[in-house]
């Protein structure tokens, strides 16, 4: 989503295009979505809501959505406002080293935690988490991955034996996501394969287009993310049985998601 995000809007923004109509729609996407997020959970926070004050339970609404799951598009605004004036004046690769660093610090505290334990760069990782929740959020996995999508719209670059690479990088992903997993990593986000995994995943598929109208998927994966966790909560509440069957209430929400973001990529034209 990222490195998608960033390549097509430094490619709006070198066009001279009005990119604050982006930004907007994401805002308003958020809010829409998150005042569904209040509704909803508030009335169980109640009782919570003494103990760890207004204050917090304005903060987790605002920097990753009240039910924890809209990170990535908050990350998202947050990081266009300070990359634009930036991307303007052509500035891709301090920011790209710059997201990198974030990166790797952040993952101290996530998927390579147990490699780091109690180091004092973990320490550093692990207030930055407990400020925003999630190692990946706010400016620490945003910042990299929208710069790495701009900068290969910037460079375009040409890979040799593209497709080896990409098996190559996938079976290095599984294989380290197993060992870093089934070795006491604390969290499972922040992987070093990634970084090269998703911009050949992305060089691929600009290669390799499909004669699909895009623009619905567009929409419907931004639907998909934003609707789920709330599916998911009513089925566990409709039908208390699924809070046990997490793969039956899986298939259902899919279900259900994918139905209804299609719908509404379809009739929605505001967002």
């Amino acid at each position: 989503f990222f490195i998608t995000s960033g390549y097509f809007y430094y490619r709006k923004l070198s066009s001279n295009q009005d990119t604050k109509i982006y930004i907007l729609k994401l805002i308003k996407i958020f809010l829409i979505f998150e005042a569904i997020e209040i509704l909803l959970y508030t009335p169980f926070q109640l009782s919570s809501l003494h103990g760890f004050g207004l204050v917090t339970y304005l903060w987790s609404i605002i920097s990753v959505g009240l039910g924890g799951a809209y990170w990535y598009l908050i990350s998202t605004i947050i990081s266009l406002l300070i990359l634009t004036p930036l991307w303007k004046k052509k500035r891709i690769l301090p920011l790209l080293i710059t997201g990198l660093c974030l990166y790797l610090v952040v993952f101290t505290n996530d998927s390579y935690s147990m490699i780091f334990n109690e180091t004092p760069i973990q320490e550093i990782a692990k207030i930055h988490t407990y400020i925003w929740r999630w190692p990946q959020a706010g400016l620490c996995s945003s910042l990299f991955y929208l710069s790495l999508g701009a900068y290969l719209y910037e460079k375009k670059p040409i890979i040799k034996h593209l497709k080896l690479l990409l098996v190559f990088f996938i079976m290095l992903l599984v294989i380290e996501s197993y060992l870093l997993q089934t070795h006491g990593a604390s969290d499972a986000n922040c992987y070093l394969s990634l970084i090269i995994f998703t911009p050949l995943l992305f060089i691929f598929l600009l290669e390799h287009p499909i004669n699909i109208k895009f623009e619905y998927f567009g929409k419907m994966s931004l639907y998909i993310y934003m609707i789920h966790p709330i599916m998911l909560q009513v089925i566990g509440f409709i039908f208390p049985f699924l809070w046990s069957n997490n793969e039956l209430r899986f298939l259902i929400c899919a279900i259900l998601t994918v139905g209804l973001s299609y719908l509404l990529s379809k009739k929605v034209k505001a967002l």
